[in-house]
């Protein structure tokens, strides 16, 4: 009764170059398989040692054992990327997209007690990539940290396949679909709205009764009950019904609470028989964006995030792998992922609502599109398909219709937002697009880090980073080979090096004179990133109120590849991943040197580049000094971030110079930290001496609460330098700001023509009213 059986295990396999399968009756039950090989099922096919773009048929025989009065579908969670089925010489139907479930109800005229299933996968390159692209896959497909980049090789190890499980649903007259809990806050009230629809796959009315249960998962809390009767009409019965909380336990994030989750179960009878039952889990949160930041169920939030795209094929990621990452997420402190461009398998979800993490979530498109009607309207089936079927995964909070759109893809982004309003009860936030003006890759594409005291990105800075290279001890160095190691070679490049911004934008081998080994390039790197990245968090964080988070660019790679990542494909952590989770402690003190302040100037953005930073980063910038000279006085503003829903009373500040971890100098006092803030606490001064010794010092900050126990400790390194030495860092500084404005450096035909056409198609009506563009159509 209301069973699953797998069809998971052992598949047989042919790959179909010419496209003849259909032709030769690969489809057909007497057809002599004898000669295909074996495969895994589910998997992407090129973990199976398939690396391959096109169509590959799929066979396998299996046994079923039912009763005529039972109703069977065969239900697919996930093909990649188009699919049609066949069972027992029957043609099923198709489906397109990599991401959503689909199924096919079977009747017992076609069910025998042996049966043979054909499906034909195609998973084929795009014939519009790069900038027309077709196939909606996003950063499967077309990405800058996936095999061979955004280069002409950039679809290699594709991630084709039946990548997700495929079962057997037996049940009885009538199917439960689509359930849908949508958390209701009203006035000091809390429902969930309940809808689903009641499939009847009888000929007639049918009377049934049902039981819908609520009861907490991982608490103790009080159940909620419904019993009732109901008439359904042969086939689509929609339902809908409201239930008031009693006792509602909300749903928070690791950081602010905990994640209380319910189960709802669903049962239907028929004259006292169960005929059916479903069950799914829920939460009740709700988080708005108001103009001074984020609220979790009324409770001011600071999303602390991270992208992340667990791999590039999907399939060989387990529950303990997912459950592994998460640890490490919030080790980091992240509290928010931003899954970019792609969906995760549900499982994934589910570790998230449980552990308290936010969720947002892409559709997966990156970069331009054809907009053709059929085109559209099949992007909006797929959008519908990611809301039904991911709807009631409280960690998701955040829907986003398209990132780096660079053409004018509105046509396309506005239909994909009013599918999600259609179908989205939950009022969840949606974003149209994550534009490259969200992504201040300051540091890296232009200018320098220090650009980060402009809080560049707007309220939701949503990708900023830089590249490093994996650690010495990673397996990654095995997977490259040894003849690849040293030099820089083409190799590094098709595992999505930037050499061009690596060594001349970003110039992380400044000041290394003479030639580097292999060992001290990563040093180099992973510390330039280090970084950045802590100093671009803690100026955002600094910014609380005007900034309402930040998230970084990204967690892991997602193949052995050298990326933005914090966290090497093999989950090695990187000298970044400790910056981070210190920048990111929900309790921070943050140490700000004094700057020039500056005029609120309007944000224009310039493709890539935004006037204000333009005009406004060499103040900001030149002034932020960590360089001093004998003689000259120290001075820093201690800024407190709590994170936290509590204030903090009777606390304890330390501060110390230190030099080679010997403390020269210390001071402390009391202080009570509100709840929810970011406020300036106190100015810490001393002087440097000349006798003191040239070299780098460390001013380190701590925070004790009432009872002596640390709670929080931060760092800033400075440096005492002769004159001269701060002259020419100032110098080198001002060059700096400017470097990499213009895109030429990212030495890429393709990206360099994307960001060209982005700039004609926005910026066109605005050159016709004020000056004259001409081009030669070169």
């Amino acid at each position: 009764m209301n069973g699953r059986i797998s069809l998971n295990g052992k598949w047989k396999y042919c790959v179909d170059e010419n496209n003849k399968g259909s032709e030769l009756g690969y489809w057909k039950v007497n057809y002599n398989d004898s000669t295909w090989n074996l495969m895994d099922i589910p998997s992407n096919w090129y973990l199976q040692g398939l690396d391959y773009n096109g169509v590959v048929w799929f066979r396998r025989e299996f046994d079923l054992n039912f009763s005529e009065e039972e109703i069977i579908s065969i239900i697919f969670e996930g093909i990649d990327y188009y699919a049609k089925i066949w069972l027992n010489d029957k043609y099923l139907g198709a489906h397109e997209g990599y991401f959503g479930a689909f199924k096919f109800q079977l009747t017992s005229k076609l069910l025998k007690k042996k049966n043979i299933i054909a499906v034909k996968c195609c998973a084929p390159h795009d014939p519009g990539f790069p900038i027309k692209k077709k196939l909606f896959k996003g950063g499967l497909l077309h990405w800058d940290l996936r095999p061979g980049t955004v280069s002409l090789r950039g679809q290699e190890k594709g991630s084709g396949g039946i990548w997700q499980p495929i079962f057997i649903k037996l049940f009885k007259m009538v199917d439960i679909e689509d359930i849908r809990v949508s958390p209701i806050f009203q006035n000091k009230e809390i429902f969930a709205s309940i809808d689903c629809r009641f499939y009847n796959h009888q000929d007639s009315n049918l009377d049934i009764a049902i039981k819908i249960s609520i009861d907490p998962l991982n608490f103790k809390g009080v159940s909620e009950k419904y019993e009732g009767n109901i008439s359904l009409k042969p086939q689509n019965n929609k339902f809908n019904l409201k239930i008031n909380f009693k006792d509602p336990q909300l749903w928070w994030t690791w950081d602010l609470g905990e994640p209380n989750l319910y189960k709802l179960k669903i049962e239907a009878f028929n004259e006292n028989k169960l005929i059916n039952e479903e069950k799914t889990t829920f939460g009740l949160r709700i988080l708005e964006e108001k103009k001074n930041g984020w609220y979790l169920n009324s409770v001011p939030i600071f999303l602390r995030g991270s992208s992340y795209l667990a791999s590039c094929w999907l399939s060989e990621m387990t529950n303990e792998k997912f459950e592994k990452d998460i640890q490490l997420v919030k080790k980091a402190n992240i509290n928010i992922l931003r899954l970019g461009y792609h969906i995760e398998p549900q499982n994934f979800y589910d570790i998230c609502n449980r552990e308290g993490i936010l969720i947002w979530q892409d559709f997966p498109l990156l970069w331009d599109y054809e907009l053709s009607p059929s085109r559209i309207r099949e992007a909006c089936r797929q959008m519908k398909e990611l809301v039904i079927q991911f709807y009631n995964h409280p960690s998701i909070a955040i829907w986003c219709c398209h990132c780096e759109p660079l053409g004018n893809q509105k046509a396309l982004d506005i239909s994909l937002k009013r599918t999600i309003q259609i179908f989205d009860k939950s009022k969840r936030k949606i974003f149209l697009e994550a534009s490259h003006k969200d992504h201040p890759f300051v540091g890296w594409y232009y200018s320098t880090y220090y650009n980060f005291l402009t809080l560049p990105g707007g309220k939701n800075p949503n990708e900023f980073g830089a590249e490093s290279l994996p650690s010495a001890n990673s397996k990654f160095w095995t997977d490259m080979g040894r003849e690849n190691w040293w030099p820089i070679n083409e190799e590094w490049i098709y595992r999505d090096f930037q050499k061009s911004i690596t060594l001349y934008l970003a110039q992380i081998l400044k000041g290394h004179k003479g030639g580097v080994t292999l060992q001290q390039f990563i040093k180099y790197s992973q510390s330039y990133q280090a970084k950045l990245l802590k100093f671009g968090i803690e100026a955002f964080r600094r910014g609380k109120g005007k900034v309402h988070g930040c998230i970084l660019f990204t967690f892991n790679d997602a193949w052995p590849s050298i990326t933005w990542a914090i966290v090497d494909y093999y989950r090695n952590p990187k000298e970044a991943f400790y910056a981070v989770k210190k920048a990111y402690q929900p309790l921070l003190c943050s140490i700000e040197l004094p700057t020039i302040p500056i005029p609120n100037l309007p944000n224009i953005a310039l493709t890539v580049v935004n006037l204000r930073e333009l005009c406004i980063a060499p103040l900001k910038v030149l002034s932020w000094g960590e360089y001093f000279t004998p003689n000259s006085n120290f001075k820093a503003n201690l800024w407190i971030i709590n994170d936290y829903n509590h204030e903090i009373s009777n606390a304890k500040l330390n501060w110390e110079l230190k030099k080679d971890e010997k403390t020269l100098f210390s001071k402390e006092f009391k202080l009570n930290i509100p709840s929810s803030c970011s406020t300036f606490v106190k100015t810490i001064k001393f002087k440097f001496t000349k006798d003191m010794e040239y070299g780098k010092y460390s001013i380190k900050v701590t925070i004790y609460d009432s009872k002596g126990a640390k709670i929080t400790e931060n760092d800033l390194t400075v440096y005492l330098n002769s004159r001269w030495k701060k002259i020419i860092n100032a110098l080198s500084r001002f060059f700096g700001i400017f470097k990499g404005y213009l895109v030429s450096g990212m030495g890429q035909e393709v990206q360099l023509r994307m960001f060209i056409d982005a700039f004609l198609n926005r910026y066109k009506k605005l050159a016709k009213r004020s000056w004259c563009l001409e081009t030669n159509g070169s």
